[in-house]
């Protein structure tokens, strides 16, 4: 059985927890936290989204994010889907 869909609410502000897979960490190197930062200005700029709040760790990233008329999981899906493309290309 799959899980239930997520409320969408524009405007409304969520709160994200993101985790590596099996504990590694997300954030390898400092130079993937500005490739993380860049990714995240272009995807809130395409999505019409803002965050009020971070806090980014090696293992894990936390975000409350405003959004508008995306719905939060494909914003984080398009975001995490970018980073990862990089990480792997490098």
């Amino acid at each position: 059985m799959s899980r239930a869909r997520r409320l969408h609410v524009p405007g409304g502000t969520y709160y994200v927890v993101q985790h590596g897979n099996v504990r590694q960490p997300l954030f390898a190197q400092p130079d993937d936290y500005g490739l993380f930062q860049k990714l995240l200005i272009s995807t809130l700029s395409q999505t019409h989204s803002r965050i009020l709040a971070y806090c980014w760790a090696p293992l894990a990233l936390h975000l409350v994010a405003q959004i508008q008329d995306v719905p939060i999981g494909i914003l984080m899906q398009r975001l995490t889907h970018l980073f990862a493309r990089s990480m792997h290309k490098r």
